[in-house]
Protein backbone atom coordinates (compact mmCIF):
# COMPACT_ATOMS: atom_id res chain seq x y z
CA UNK A 1 0.00 0.00 0.00
CA UNK A 2 1.48 3.41 -0.71
CA UNK A 3 2.61 5.38 2.33
CA UNK A 4 3.59 9.06 2.27
CA UNK A 5 5.98 10.45 4.76
CA UNK A 6 5.31 13.82 6.92
CA UNK A 7 6.99 15.56 9.08
CA UNK A 8 4.58 17.21 12.21
CA UNK A 9 5.18 19.55 15.12
CA UNK A 10 6.66 16.99 17.80
CA UNK A 11 6.99 13.71 15.56
CA UNK A 12 5.95 12.16 12.10
CA UNK A 13 3.00 10.74 10.16
CA UNK A 14 2.71 7.88 7.92
CA UNK A 15 -0.06 8.06 5.80
CA UNK A 16 -1.24 5.87 3.53
CA UNK A 17 -4.29 5.83 0.60
CA UNK A 18 -7.16 4.89 2.96
CA UNK A 19 -6.87 7.37 5.48
CA UNK A 20 -5.02 5.67 7.90
CA UNK A 21 -2.01 6.85 9.84
CA UNK A 22 0.77 5.72 11.82
CA UNK A 23 1.43 8.87 14.71
CA UNK A 24 5.16 8.84 15.65
CA UNK A 25 5.34 10.60 18.95
CA UNK A 26 9.54 11.27 19.11
CA UNK A 27 9.23 13.75 21.72
CA UNK A 28 6.78 11.46 23.84
CA UNK A 29 8.32 8.40 23.70
CA UNK A 30 5.65 6.63 25.83
CA UNK A 31 2.72 8.08 27.59
CA UNK A 32 2.25 7.43 31.15
CA UNK A 33 -0.78 8.47 33.60
CA UNK A 34 -0.05 12.27 33.72
CA UNK A 35 1.68 12.81 30.58
CA UNK A 36 -0.80 13.02 28.13
CA UNK A 37 0.07 14.05 23.92
CA UNK A 38 -1.81 17.17 22.42
CA UNK A 39 -3.11 16.84 19.17
CA UNK A 40 -2.73 20.75 17.99
CA UNK A 41 -4.74 23.10 15.12
CA UNK A 42 -0.44 23.16 13.63
CA UNK A 43 -0.25 19.31 13.46
CA UNK A 44 -3.82 19.48 11.23
CA UNK A 45 -2.28 22.30 9.12
CA UNK A 46 0.80 20.36 8.24
CA UNK A 47 -1.35 17.46 7.42
CA UNK A 48 -3.05 20.15 4.94
CA UNK A 49 -0.13 21.69 3.35
CA UNK A 50 1.38 17.88 2.89
CA UNK A 51 -1.67 17.13 0.23
CA UNK A 52 -3.32 15.00 2.96
CA UNK A 53 -6.96 16.75 2.40
CA UNK A 54 -5.93 15.62 -1.17
CA UNK A 55 -5.90 12.41 -0.92
CA UNK A 56 -8.57 9.87 -1.93
CA UNK A 57 -10.02 6.73 -0.58
CA UNK A 58 -10.59 3.86 -3.10
CA UNK A 59 -14.04 3.37 -3.99
CA UNK A 60 -16.00 1.16 -2.39
CA UNK A 61 -18.98 -0.53 -4.33
CA UNK A 62 -22.56 -1.84 -4.31
CA UNK A 63 -21.19 -5.35 -4.67
CA UNK A 64 -18.26 -5.04 -1.73
CA UNK A 65 -20.61 -3.99 0.72
CA UNK A 66 -23.45 -6.09 2.37
CA UNK A 67 -25.80 -5.02 5.01
CA UNK A 68 -25.54 -6.92 8.77
CA UNK A 69 -29.39 -7.08 8.76
CA UNK A 70 -31.79 -6.15 5.91
CA UNK A 71 -33.98 -4.54 8.55
CA UNK A 72 -31.69 -2.61 11.02
CA UNK A 73 -28.87 0.44 10.65
CA UNK A 74 -25.77 -1.10 12.62
CA UNK A 75 -22.72 0.74 13.43
CA UNK A 76 -20.07 0.90 16.33
CA UNK A 77 -19.64 -2.44 16.53
CA UNK A 78 -16.83 -4.55 18.66
CA UNK A 79 -16.09 -7.70 19.64
CA UNK A 80 -16.46 -10.19 22.90
CA UNK A 81 -12.55 -9.91 23.71
CA UNK A 82 -10.49 -11.45 26.47
CA UNK A 83 -8.95 -9.00 28.92
CA UNK A 84 -6.04 -7.94 26.45
CA UNK A 85 -8.71 -6.89 24.10
CA UNK A 86 -7.91 -9.38 21.69
CA UNK A 87 -11.14 -11.08 19.65
CA UNK A 88 -12.15 -14.29 21.16
CA UNK A 89 -13.03 -17.49 18.85
CA UNK A 90 -16.59 -18.01 19.28
CA UNK A 91 -18.77 -21.06 17.74
CA UNK A 92 -16.32 -21.67 14.97
CA UNK A 93 -16.86 -17.41 14.69
CA UNK A 94 -16.52 -14.40 16.54
CA UNK A 95 -19.03 -12.90 19.05
CA UNK A 96 -19.88 -9.37 18.02
CA UNK A 97 -22.07 -6.20 19.59
CA UNK A 98 -22.91 -3.00 18.22
CA UNK A 99 -25.45 -0.39 18.30
CA UNK A 100 -27.94 -0.61 16.03
CA UNK A 101 -31.77 0.78 15.19
CA UNK A 102 -34.80 0.27 13.10
CA UNK A 103 -34.19 1.82 9.78
CA UNK A 104 -35.63 5.10 8.82
CA UNK A 105 -36.26 7.98 6.26
CA UNK A 106 -33.17 10.31 8.46
CA UNK A 107 -29.98 7.46 9.19
CA UNK A 108 -29.29 10.67 11.74
CA UNK A 109 -32.60 8.81 14.38
CA UNK A 110 -30.81 5.92 14.90
CA UNK A 111 -28.54 8.02 17.56
CA UNK A 112 -31.56 8.62 19.18
CA UNK A 113 -32.97 5.08 19.02
CA UNK A 114 -30.07 3.02 19.53
CA UNK A 115 -30.14 -0.19 21.33
CA UNK A 116 -26.96 -2.54 21.66
CA UNK A 117 -27.71 -5.76 19.62
CA UNK A 118 -24.98 -9.05 19.06
CA UNK A 119 -24.08 -10.66 16.15
CA UNK A 120 -22.55 -13.79 15.09
CA UNK A 121 -19.66 -13.12 12.68
CA UNK A 122 -18.57 -15.73 10.75
CA UNK A 123 -15.89 -14.54 8.45
CA UNK A 124 -17.53 -11.67 6.42
CA UNK A 125 -21.08 -12.70 7.15
CA UNK A 126 -22.91 -11.30 10.60
CA UNK A 127 -25.75 -13.26 11.64
CA UNK A 128 -28.10 -10.96 13.83
CA UNK A 129 -28.56 -12.87 16.82
CA UNK A 130 -31.19 -10.06 18.88
CA UNK A 131 -30.77 -6.96 21.46
CA UNK A 132 -28.33 -8.07 24.31
CA UNK A 133 -30.15 -6.37 27.33
CA UNK A 134 -33.86 -6.46 28.08
CA UNK A 135 -36.07 -3.44 26.92
CA UNK A 136 -35.54 -1.18 30.00
CA UNK A 137 -33.13 -2.61 31.69
CA UNK A 138 -30.41 -0.05 31.70
CA UNK A 139 -30.77 3.85 32.74
CA UNK A 140 -30.79 5.36 29.78
CA UNK A 141 -33.09 5.89 27.18
CA UNK A 142 -30.89 5.01 24.80
CA UNK A 143 -27.56 3.12 25.14
CA UNK A 144 -24.38 3.92 23.06
CA UNK A 145 -21.25 2.09 22.33
CA UNK A 146 -19.14 0.48 24.58
CA UNK A 147 -16.69 -3.05 25.08
CA UNK A 148 -16.83 -6.71 25.95
CA UNK A 149 -14.53 -8.34 28.15
CA UNK A 150 -14.75 -12.23 28.82
CA UNK A 151 -12.94 -14.04 31.82
CA UNK A 152 -13.71 -16.94 33.19
CA UNK A 153 -17.09 -17.68 31.78
CA UNK A 154 -18.44 -14.46 32.65
CA UNK A 155 -18.93 -11.05 30.09
CA UNK A 156 -18.72 -7.47 31.48
CA UNK A 157 -20.21 -5.16 28.82
CA UNK A 158 -19.48 -1.76 29.32
CA UNK A 159 -21.94 0.52 27.80
CA UNK A 160 -22.86 4.41 27.26
CA UNK A 161 -26.06 5.18 29.15
CA UNK A 162 -27.36 8.03 27.16
CA UNK A 163 -30.34 10.03 28.70
CA UNK A 164 -32.56 8.56 31.41
CA UNK A 165 -34.39 5.67 30.99
CA UNK A 166 -38.60 7.19 30.55
CA UNK A 167 -37.31 10.66 29.21
CA UNK A 168 -40.04 12.14 27.69
CA UNK A 169 -37.53 14.65 24.76
CA UNK A 170 -34.16 13.41 23.43
CA UNK A 171 -31.35 14.53 25.57
CA UNK A 172 -27.04 14.16 25.69
CA UNK A 173 -26.46 13.49 29.05
CA UNK A 174 -24.09 10.53 28.78
CA UNK A 175 -23.17 8.01 32.09
CA UNK A 176 -20.80 4.87 31.98
CA UNK A 177 -22.00 1.69 33.17
CA UNK A 178 -21.29 -2.35 33.32
CA UNK A 179 -23.21 -5.34 33.49
CA UNK A 180 -21.83 -8.80 34.16
CA UNK A 181 -23.52 -12.25 32.94
CA UNK A 182 -22.91 -16.00 32.13
CA UNK A 183 -22.64 -17.30 28.87
CA UNK A 184 -24.90 -20.46 29.10
CA UNK A 185 -23.53 -23.47 27.39
CA UNK A 186 -25.97 -22.73 24.66
CA UNK A 187 -24.45 -19.48 24.18
CA UNK A 188 -26.87 -17.56 25.41
CA UNK A 189 -26.43 -14.87 27.97
CA UNK A 190 -27.76 -15.62 31.44
CA UNK A 191 -29.34 -13.16 33.61
CA UNK A 192 -27.15 -9.78 33.61
CA UNK A 193 -26.65 -8.27 36.76
CA UNK A 194 -28.39 -4.47 37.70
CA UNK A 195 -25.58 -1.59 35.84
CA UNK A 196 -23.60 -0.06 37.99
CA UNK A 197 -21.84 2.90 36.92
CA UNK A 198 -18.19 2.45 37.36
CA UNK A 199 -16.72 5.72 36.47
CA UNK A 200 -18.19 9.50 36.46
CA UNK A 201 -16.70 13.00 34.68
CA UNK A 202 -15.79 14.86 37.74
CA UNK A 203 -15.63 18.07 36.68
CA UNK A 204 -12.31 19.16 37.36
CA UNK A 205 -10.11 17.15 34.56
CA UNK A 206 -13.24 15.82 32.78
CA UNK A 207 -16.48 17.48 31.66
CA UNK A 208 -19.67 15.95 32.40
CA UNK A 209 -21.67 15.31 29.52
CA UNK A 210 -24.87 16.86 30.50
CA UNK A 211 -26.79 18.86 27.79
CA UNK A 212 -30.22 18.64 27.61
CA UNK A 213 -29.93 20.22 23.75
CA UNK A 214 -27.51 19.45 20.74
CA UNK A 215 -26.60 18.86 17.47
CA UNK A 216 -23.70 16.57 15.53
CA UNK A 217 -20.45 17.60 16.80
CA UNK A 218 -21.28 19.95 19.18
CA UNK A 219 -22.41 17.97 21.78
CA UNK A 220 -19.75 17.29 24.46
CA UNK A 221 -18.54 13.29 25.46
CA UNK A 222 -17.82 11.12 28.57
CA UNK A 223 -18.51 7.60 26.51
CA UNK A 224 -17.17 4.67 24.80
CA UNK A 225 -15.84 2.59 27.59
CA UNK A 226 -12.96 0.63 25.88
CA UNK A 227 -11.16 -2.43 28.06
CA UNK A 228 -7.98 -3.80 28.13
CA UNK A 229 -5.48 -5.51 30.76
CA UNK A 230 -2.01 -4.60 31.20
CA UNK A 231 1.19 -6.57 31.86
CA UNK A 232 0.98 -4.88 35.05
CA UNK A 233 -2.14 -7.01 35.79
CA UNK A 234 -4.32 -3.39 36.46
CA UNK A 235 -7.69 -3.45 34.52
CA UNK A 236 -7.93 0.23 32.16
CA UNK A 237 -10.78 1.60 30.47
CA UNK A 238 -9.96 4.33 28.06
CA UNK A 239 -13.30 6.43 27.07
CA UNK A 240 -14.22 9.39 24.65
CA UNK A 241 -14.56 12.86 27.13
CA UNK A 242 -14.34 16.47 27.24
CA UNK A 243 -12.04 18.58 29.02
CA UNK A 244 -12.90 20.38 32.26
CA UNK A 245 -10.02 22.27 32.14
CA UNK A 246 -10.01 23.80 29.29
CA UNK A 247 -13.67 23.85 28.57
CA UNK A 248 -15.31 25.39 24.86
CA UNK A 249 -16.39 24.34 21.49
CA UNK A 250 -12.97 22.52 20.82
CA UNK A 251 -11.67 20.57 24.08
CA UNK A 252 -11.83 16.83 22.98
CA UNK A 253 -9.62 14.18 24.72
CA UNK A 254 -9.25 10.62 24.93
CA UNK A 255 -9.78 10.10 28.81
CA UNK A 256 -8.43 6.89 31.37
CA UNK A 257 -9.03 4.60 34.15
CA UNK A 258 -7.48 2.36 35.96
CA UNK A 259 -9.13 -0.34 38.32
CA UNK A 260 -6.85 -1.04 41.74
CA UNK A 261 -6.80 -4.08 43.56
CA UNK A 262 -10.09 -5.36 42.25
CA UNK A 263 -12.13 -2.14 43.47
CA UNK A 264 -12.93 0.84 41.35
CA UNK A 265 -12.01 2.41 38.60
CA UNK A 266 -10.05 5.57 39.28
CA UNK A 267 -9.73 8.68 36.96
CA UNK A 268 -6.42 9.16 35.80
CA UNK A 269 -5.56 12.70 33.35
CA UNK A 270 -6.21 11.94 29.71
CA UNK A 271 -3.86 10.23 27.56
CA UNK A 272 -4.44 12.47 24.64
CA UNK A 273 -6.38 16.71 24.89
CA UNK A 274 -6.97 18.19 21.55
CA UNK A 275 -8.49 21.24 23.12
CA UNK A 276 -8.48 24.33 20.34
CA UNK A 277 -8.52 21.61 18.05
CA UNK A 278 -11.03 19.15 18.14
CA UNK A 279 -14.33 18.73 19.89
CA UNK A 280 -14.69 14.67 19.91
CA UNK A 281 -11.98 12.40 19.29
CA UNK A 282 -14.25 9.41 18.87
CA UNK A 283 -14.08 6.19 18.71
CA UNK A 284 -11.22 5.26 21.54
CA UNK A 285 -9.17 1.76 21.35
CA UNK A 286 -7.20 0.19 24.08
CA UNK A 287 -4.24 -1.31 23.76
CA UNK A 288 -0.58 -2.12 25.66
CA UNK A 289 3.19 -1.21 24.69
CA UNK A 290 5.22 -3.73 26.35
CA UNK A 291 2.51 -4.00 28.62
CA UNK A 292 1.96 -0.55 29.64
CA UNK A 293 -0.88 1.97 28.64
CA UNK A 294 0.57 4.10 25.90
CA UNK A 295 -1.72 6.97 23.87
CA UNK A 296 1.68 5.89 21.21
CA UNK A 297 -0.17 2.23 21.10
CA UNK A 298 -3.97 3.08 21.17
CA UNK A 299 -6.07 1.82 18.17
CA UNK A 300 -8.69 4.19 16.50
CA UNK A 301 -8.49 6.23 19.30
CA UNK A 302 -6.84 9.94 18.20
CA UNK A 303 -8.74 10.91 15.23
CA UNK A 304 -11.75 9.07 13.71
CA UNK A 305 -13.82 11.53 13.55
CA UNK A 306 -12.38 14.60 15.21
CA UNK A 307 -15.96 16.82 14.82
CA UNK A 308 -16.01 20.37 14.33
CA UNK A 309 -12.21 21.36 14.41
CA UNK A 310 -11.28 24.73 15.21
CA UNK A 311 -9.83 24.95 11.49
CA UNK A 312 -12.03 23.81 9.34
CA UNK A 313 -9.87 20.76 7.63
CA UNK A 314 -9.51 17.41 6.22
CA UNK A 315 -12.70 17.77 4.46
CA UNK A 316 -12.38 14.57 1.75
CA UNK A 317 -14.22 12.02 3.71
CA UNK A 318 -16.46 14.33 6.00
CA UNK A 319 -19.00 16.49 6.15
CA UNK A 320 -19.02 20.42 6.90
CA UNK A 321 -16.10 20.50 8.97
CA UNK A 322 -15.67 16.93 10.02
CA UNK A 323 -13.57 14.42 9.20
CA UNK A 324 -13.73 10.36 9.12
CA UNK A 325 -9.71 10.30 8.87
CA UNK A 326 -8.65 7.23 11.21
CA UNK A 327 -4.96 7.42 12.89
CA UNK A 328 -3.23 4.67 14.35
CA UNK A 329 -0.57 4.86 17.07
CA UNK A 330 2.57 2.98 17.33
CA UNK A 331 5.17 3.02 19.47
CA UNK A 332 8.05 5.24 18.81
CA UNK A 333 10.68 4.57 16.28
Amino acid sequence: MKKQHLRLPGGSLHLNSVFSAVWFAMNVPSIWPGKGTRWTSEALSALEANGFAQAEAPLITAGQAAPMSPDLDVWDAWPLADPSGQPLRWRDGELWFALAAARGPDPEDRHHLARIHHFHRQGDRFVHLGETLPDGFTPGSREWSGSARYEDGIVTLFFTAAGYLGDRSVTYHQRIFATLAAIETDGLFGEWTTPHEVIAADGTIYRPADQNEGEPGKIKAFRDPGHYRGADGLDYLVFTGSSAQAAGTHDGLVGLAVRENGGDYRLLPPLIEACGANNELERRGGSTCSGQPSAACLRRAFVRRPACMAQPRLRSMGHGNCSTATVWLSPTQ
